[in-house]
């Protein structure tokens, strides 16, 4: 059983390149289809929750999934494949990489899984439409799904307080300093944008610098900008590699380690206890009725991101090279039914050669 965590959610910390929102649907590929360790109503429940908390979603919904499935050790398991692996990736190749950074071929490998992730999120995108549809009738659906993005994407509400705006709603209608010292400051470093981070790992990457940064001096802004550079050109979460190799750096392993409990942890125990508060209603009609009203939310979402991975595509690969990587990538994915593990792996290549060329 840890076995199968274990592997699940390295792979998804491995391949995913872009940070959280990329690795959703290699989330949804592992606990839903692969390991069928919930539903996609389960799952979209999930990720609706742990976007309304700080913190970066990939910790979030792994610890929360290695806990649905094996309690506490599950939790860790799932927590350190995800994790772990990629912090030990940027802190050995960060000297190595700094002379590579800024080749072509090196940012070629990162473009090209771009498509394919939007690809990925697309058809997540279809899934949770069509499901709407179904529950609300495709009439309700829609209109939910308009409201939601001209709130979310034409307003700029927050996604937060239109998922709380409905949980609420239906809960209402349900109702009628030294060497010791160095370890504290790495905690609270992390800490606050961990608790204050709302919007996944990029949003807490302006507070974890005016920690790191402004109050405790333990780089410059140019030095910041370059960990940060390299981070968002590995696989797995910004704010755990970050939290990890800065930890490292001041703190060494235990430091590391202190960083990553901190940027984790709090919003993990929150979403587990809102969770297992949830699912133990969740025959109640009027907790069915948040997944339902909540499935256009995510939906939006979701569509919201695949047009931000198409876009960011265009504008680095090209719109010729963005449409041939979409189709193959669909092609590969929903008709030939390849594991999205190997899709991007083709990606990472043909953009490593493509650099060359």
């Amino acid at each position: 059983m840890n076995a199968d965590i274990f592997a699940a959610f390295f792979r998804v910390g491995m391949l995913g390149f872009g940070g959280g929102p990329s690795a959703i649907p290699l989330f949804h590929t592992e606990a839903v289809k692969k390991y069928k360790w919930m539903t996609d109503d389960e799952f979209g429940d999930t990720l609706a929750l742990g976007n309304t908390m700080p913190g970066p979603i990939a910790t979030k919904m792994a610890g929360y999934i290695g806990y649905r499935v094996n309690g506490i050790i599950g939790s860790i398991v799932a927590l350190v494949a995800v994790t772990v692996p990629t912090v030990l990736l940027m802190i050995l190749l960060l000297g190595a990489l700094q002379q590579f950074k800024g080749l072509e071929w090196v940012n070629n490998m990162s473009a090209a899984v771009v498509p394919v992730v939007g690809v990925m999120l697309a058809v997540m995108t279809w899934d949770f439409l069509k499901k709407s549809g179904q529950s609300l009738g495709w009439a309700r659906a829609v209109l939910f799904v308009l409201i939601a993005a001209v709130l979310m994407e034409v307003l700029n509400v927050h996604p937060v307080f239109l998922i709380i705006a409905i949980l609420l709603i239906s809960l209402l209608s349900f109702k009628k300093g030294g060497s010791v010292m160095i370890y504290w400051y790495i905690f609270l470093a992390f800490f606050i944008p961990g608790i204050l981070g709302y919007g996944g790992g990029p949003a807490s990457i302006p507070l974890v610098e005016k920690e790191v940064v402004d109050r405790y001096g333990w780089m410059t802004t140019q030095e910041f900008g370059e960990v940060l550079a390299l981070g968002n050109a590995l696989p797995g979460p910004i704010a755990t590699k970050m939290a990890g190799y800065i930890g490292y750096m001041e703190g060494g392993i235990l430091g590391s380690v202190i960083a990553l409990f901190a940027s984790v942890a709090p919003s993990l125990i929150l979403m587990i206890l809102l969770m297992v508060t949830l699912l133990k209603y969740k025959d109640s009609p009027k907790v069915k009725n948040i997944t339902k009203l909540i499935r256009p939310v995510i939906s939006v979402l979701l569509g919201a991101m695949t047009l931000q991975f198409f876009m960011t595509s265009v504008d680095t690969s090209g719109s010729v090279q963005t449409v041939i990587l979409i189709v193959i990538s669909y092609w590969m994915l929903e008709i030939r039914k390849i594991h999205p593990a190997f899709v991007i792996l083709l990606a990472l290549a043909y953009g490593g050669i493509s650099g060359f060329l």
